[in-house]
């Protein structure tokens, strides 16, 4: 009997952990995507026609470099440390950006513009795709690789369903967290400026990453022991990782389906984003109406994940159940 109770507390333990670490994660990620919307769209790029060139130029190579860079340190270091790096540097980055940087760019123009108007006009354009980029490799770089690996590392194939289905739910809650979270940094009452919201939206996500820390920290003394030596197997490089799924029709297949759904996605995002700038020129109501937006999409996504989704596996077969979401796609789009 004690041992059951022992037993049933460190699932106890070990779901709240891994269910508050998706949940902040994703919240600092809805908070990125508002922030990072406004900033494109409404204020340092050249409207949503910019998000194309940035995912290209931008996010590809860094997607590619990141990987390279985990990679690296995966092989040299433990799960743990490379998560606290990764995060630091997302963090530091951000808070930098809107604190130092972002002030600083109107005035650089101004005193470039004289000089090469081209340069000034670039400036802006540079830093608006860094953050971007930035934004968009947080939730690849932290939630997929380095928290689904820990997990995936520790938790045997016969526990996941136990834990799998309802950690999905942490996602959709950190997304109705972060509606509440933006409307109070972009509204007159704690902020008149856009300036001032951005640096706002970027120290909440500062504390929240720290918080995020010591969760982690937390979830992979439980896994691993405080005094357990992280298990260490026999580590592939980037490119024999590549081969192996190039290699697996599995694999392959499951790569061109991620594909296929990131690009019908953007191509729908780049026209909403556009149109919704005719409703909001001002970054600040932008980046509010964003914000908003997590918070239905959260709703919504927790109430299907709940009671659609379900309902859909036991009356129709997987493969039907899946094509249900590219269709709206199509459909709405």
């Amino acid at each position: 009997m004690l041992k059951e109770l022992i037993n049933n507390r460190r699932v106890l333990v070990l779901f709240s952990l891994m269910f508050s670490i998706v949940c902040l994660l994703n919240v600092n990620y809805c908070i990125l995507r508002s922030a990072r919307n406004a900033l494109v769209v409404t204020d340092l790029g050249q409207g949503a026609s910019s998000i194309p060139i940035y995912e290209l130029c931008g996010t590809m190579p860094g997607a590619i470099l990141m990987a390279f860079l985990l990679t690296k340190l995966l092989n040299r270091f433990s799960i743990h440390k490379v998560f606290l790096i990764t995060l630091a540097v997302f963090s530091g980055f951000f808070l930098l950006f809107a604190v130092g940087v972002y002030p600083s760019l109107h005035l650089w123009k101004e005193a470039i513009a004289p000089y090469n108007e081209w340069i000034s006009v670039l400036l802006p354009q540079t830093f608006s795709m860094l953050f971007f980029v930035m934004a968009e490799l947080w939730k690849i770089a932290l939630l997929t690789v380095l928290f689904w690996g820990l997990v995936n590392q520790y938790i045997p194939l016969t526990d996941a369903k136990r834990y799998y289905a309802p950690l999905m739910l942490g996602g959709s809650v950190g997304a109705i967290l972060s509606g509440p979270l933006v409307k109070l940094c972009t509204s007159d009452l704690i902020s008149h400026s856009w300036s001032r919201s951005l640096t706002l939206m970027m120290i909440s996500l500062t504390i929240i990453s720290y918080i995020t820390a010591i969760l982690y920290t937390k979830l992979w003394k439980e896994f691993a022991g405080p005094k357990r030596e992280e298990k260490k197997e026999e580590s592939m490089s980037l490119w024999d990782s590549v081969r192996m799924c190039v290699k697996s029709p599995y694999l392959l297949l499951l790569g061109w389906i991620t594909i296929a759904d990131y690009v019908a996605y953007t191509l729908g995002e780049v026209i909403f984003l556009d149109v919704l700038k005719q409703k909001f020129p001002d970054p600040r109501q932008y980046c509010d109406f964003n914000g908003q937006l997590s918070f239905w999409s959260g709703l919504l996504t927790a109430i299907c994940a709940l009671l659609v989704a379900p309902f859909l596996l036991k009356k129709c077969r997987w493969v039907v159940a899946s094509l249900i979401t590219p269709v709206c796609l199509l459909v709405t789009e």
